[in-house]
This record gives structure tokens, sequence and C-alpha cells, in this order.
């Protein structure tokens, strides 16, 4: 746990899960499996590491062409490693993969016994937010539309994980207004 005040949560390589003490302090317990369950797939998905060897691929050719003109390859395989890292966390995802662990996270979390509604419920927080407010400036920067990434989970979780959530059938929306 990072001792910030911000709404945050993220994955890094290598397996390691950062949430923000200000996230876990506005959270309950199911919103906040569906957060770690989110950043999990990340891990094991790759999505990451992914990431960076397309963004490396890209990259690297105009910074080697670059590098040959100026003879100077291993400072530019350098720098552009140190870019990678920096654009990947200021970035973010691509859009695809963060709809595959909001859906693969929803699932895991249902799996691990908690209410797969916890993450919806977070995205309707997050729906609300200002991008102004600094609480949530990183989050809503670095990810899809808040909006967009619900209506993904409406479309994937239809009413299929009600059983275990141990309520009545009833879409997203409705769920979240139950909340």
């Amino acid at each position: 746990m990072l001792d910030d005040p911000g709404f945050n949560a993220f994955a890094a390589p290598g397996g390691y899960v950062f949430v923000t003490k200000g996230l876990v302090d506005r959270v309950d317990e199911a919103e906040l499996a569906g957060i770690l369950a989110h950043e999990i797939t990340h891990v094991t998905a790759k999505h990451h590491l992914k990431a960076l060897g397309n963004r490396a691929r890209a990259g690297l050719a105009t910074q080697l062409l670059a590098s040959q003109l100026r003879n100077n390859v291993g400072g530019a395989i350098s720098a552009q490693m140190l870019a990678l890292g920096r654009d990947l966390y200021a970035r973010g995802l691509d859009q695809s993969d963060e709809f595959d662990a909001d859906r693969t996270g929803v699932a895991l979390a249902a799996r691990a016994g908690f209410d797969p509604y916890g993450l919806p419920a977070v995205l309707q927080q997050l729906r609300t937010a200002t991008p102004d407010n600094q609480l949530f400036t990183l989050t809503l920067a670095t990810h899809p539309p808040a909006q967009q990434r619900l209506e993904q989970l409406e479309l994937a979780m239809g009413q299929r994980l009600d059983a275990l959530s141990g309520k009545p059938s009833v879409s997203v929306a409705q769920r979240l207004r139950q909340r």
C-alpha cells in the first residue's frame, strides 16, 4: 500500500500490485477485491510486458536509425527503454487490455467469493469523478472512460454472475442503484 491520498491501484511488470491509501479508505471489501482482481489480471495476462514489447518495437527502429546517424547505439537503446517505462505509466495500457482486465477481474473476484458487482460499483464512482479532481487524475488519465467500461461489463456480465452475488437477477445499472 502506498501512503498517497489518490484513488488508484496499479500493477507493475513482475507481479507487484500497488494500491493507494486513498483508494483503500474509499472502497468496501467487494470493491477492493474487484480492483485487485483487475490488477492481477494485468499481471497474469502480461498486459504490461506486451505493451512494452509493442512500444519498444515501434520506437526502437526509429531510435536505432537515428543513433546510427549519431553512432551511439547503446545510449539510444538505454534511453528508449527508460522512455518506454515512463510512457507506459503516463498513458496507461490499451483500452482492450483494460476491458479484458475488467471482465476477467469481475469473474476472478466472483470465483473468490466476493460480490461480482464490486468493480462495477467502483466504476460508477469513477463515472462521476471530474477530471480536475486531483484524487482521480491519474486513474482517469490512464483508463478508458468509466461509462465505456461499465457498458463493456454490462455486455460481458449480463446476469450470468447474479447467482454468485446471492441477489436476484438484475442489470448492472439496476444493481448499482441498489448498493
